[in-house]
């Protein structure tokens, strides 16, 4: 009887703090968005859950912002956040002027902002 109540305790707060991380990204793509996006009419469509990855490199970060500068959506001057070691990132299905772009957004480790982002 303990354990089951013990592992539903601890099933709820991870799942509570999923969504809270989850909320936090959405409000960190929406922001990064309204700032760099030149026209600032958008939908976020869907987003997945966040994931962690340590295989993201200083030399993948750098092409990604490349191919970000070469992108017509966007402002020249994107401005990121540092890379940290371990990156939290998430796919993002984003709406403009009737056509959808599947993107996905690499965030630091404590989801202050955006390190850098790719088209899919």
């Amino acid at each position: 009887m303990k354990k089951s109540l013990l592992s539903s305790l601890l099933f709820l707060s991870l799942l509570l703090t999923n969504c809270g991380a989850r909320h936090k990204a959405q409000n960190v793509v929406d922001e990064f968005l309204k700032q760099h996006l030149v026209s600032d009419s958008y939908d976020l469509e869907s987003l997945t859950d966040l994931d962690s990855t340590f295989y993201v490199t200083d030399s993948m970060v750098q092409l990604m912002h490349q191919r970000a500068a070469a992108n017509p959506m966007f402002k020249p001057s994107v401005s990121y956040q540092p890379r940290t070691p371990k990156l939290l990132f998430m796919h993002v299905k984003v709406s403009q002027n009737g056509q959808s772009y599947k993107q996905t957004f690499y965030f630091d480790s404590t989801l202050t902002g955006v390190v850098s982002f790719k088209n899919d």
